[in-house]
């Protein structure tokens, strides 16, 4: 077992490079706000969800482990900067301080099974992390592991097995540890146009160091923070961040920070962005600020002029176009059974939609409730579908409750569910 270190905050990618991170001590240097990043084109950005895994260790229970300073106080600034700044709900951001070893696992394996395609992820790590030569692994340390005895360690295949179970679309891990950087395969190449990005899944990570270790105080994450305190672009990819503070790390202490693509847990070339809640650049359209802006190319444009009801709308519209166009990915992963309904009925909406379904269409006026960040919709959807001899009719009505949650200035959803029997 080889060197442990003094303080370790690790993100999710930085455990699959094959070197191992450092952390680095702060300067501080004046910076201006940056004009990095691009707005996607995609509206899919605009439902996403932004969750973030806040994990801190520093009073470790064996005292031949050195307790810590910073590490909860770190996470406690990333996560405030998070919700004030960025489209982070703050009820979507779990901050585990001190985590045992069995805590830390099963939250995130509870995200992977939770999180679905419109979700995105940030794992953060902040503790001591430590390499073992004869396993050639990093590890991370939880409040209840042990010096000499590896069983309630975390190990990089913990990890990736978490990892490699997400369905969110976009994982990033950010790893200020020691030897962080045993995550990451490679540098990440230069990317295309950033709707295509964003549409792509992606598990990256980004750490302190390779294979050094760090000191409690980190240079990497008061640049990191300091640059997310900067920012002024509406969408900031984590590869722009990276760089926008790589170099001022390295000429302000002794080690290389990290950035690439966890191996083998489901990357497709993508890229985790940071979307701002408010600030920065003006995404509002100078011309057309109808909702029709939405289906003619700006979709951000057209949210931040309208009203919540408005928004919900959108939303709703979308949904069934999901319908129509037999999504049967989100269509799946977003039904929730009302309580006292048969949990078939979805199985035979799935079926329906997948062979039958020609049309589908809001029937009347939906009906909105909102209250505070929730917004619950009584949805009826008027159907053709393509065998009346088998369905006993060419036309159906199925009725919805679609639910969303408030995202700053949007909406996303959140799940549906069937509130009458399917006529079929």
């Amino acid at each position: 077992m080889a060197s442990l270190r003094a303080r370790t905050v690790t993100t999710l990618v930085a455990l699959w490079l094959g070197t191992h991170a450092t952390r680095l001590a702060a300067q501080d240097s004046t910076t201006r706000g940056l004009t990095l990043g691009h707005r996607p084109d995609s509206a899919s950005l605009l439902a996403g969800r932004f969750h973030a895994l806040l994990i801190a260790v520093q009073n470790y229970s064996d005292p031949a482990i050195p307790r810590l300073q910073a590490p909860v106080r770190d996470a406690e600034r990333l996560r405030d900067l998070l919700t004030s700044r960025y489209r982070f709900d703050r009820r979507d951001v779990i901050l585990l301080p001190n985590p045992k070893r069995e805590a830390l696992l099963g939250q995130l394996n509870q995200l992977s099974e939770t999180l679905g395609r419109n979700d995105n992820l940030l794992i953060f790590y902040a503790g001591h992390g430590i390499w073992d030569e004869a396993s050639h692994q990093s590890y991370w340390l939880p409040v209840d592991a042990r010096r000499i005895n590896s069983a309630q360690w975390v190990s990089n295949s913990d990890v990736e097995g978490s990892l490699r179970r997400m369905k969110a679309r976009h994982v990033l891990l950010i790893a200020d540890a020691c030897f962080a950087g045993a995550l990451l395969l490679r540098d990440v190449p230069p990317d295309q146009a950033m709707s295509r990005l964003y549409e792509l899944p992606s598990r990256k990570a980004m750490t302190s160091g390779s294979k050094e270790t760090v000191p409690d105080s980190s240079v990497f994450l008061d640049y990191l923070i300091k640059r997310l305190e900067a920012n002024a672009a509406p969408y900031l990819p984590a590869d722009d961040l990276f760089s926008s503070f790589r170099t001022a790390v390295m000429h302000n202490s002794p080690v290389q920070p990290q950035f690439g693509t966890i191996f083998n847990v489901g990357d497709e070339g993508g890229e985790f962005l940071f979307p701002l809640r408010q600030g920065g650049e003006s995404v509002a359209a100078e011309g057309d600020t109808s909702l029709n802006a939405v289906a003619n190319g700006d979709p951000a444009s057209a949210m931040l002029t309208r009203t919540p009801r408005e928004i919900v709308q959108v939303r709703v519209r979308e949904f069934v176009d999901r319908i129509a166009k037999k999504d049967m990915t989100s269509l799946d992963e977003d039904y929730r059974a009302l309580p006292g309904k048969p949990i078939d009925w979805k199985e035979k909406l799935l079926v329906f939609v997948r062979d039958d379904l020609v049309s589908a269409s809001t029937a009347g006026t939906p009906e909105i409730l909102i209250d505070g960040n929730e917004a619950t919709v009584d949805l009826k959807v008027a159907t053709q579908y393509n065998d009346p001899v088998v369905r006993g009719k060419p036309r159906a009505v199925l009725h919805f409750l679609v639910r969303f949650r408030r995202l700053g200035d949007d909406w996303s959803p959140r799940s549906y569910s069937l509130v009458e029997k399917p006529p079929f």
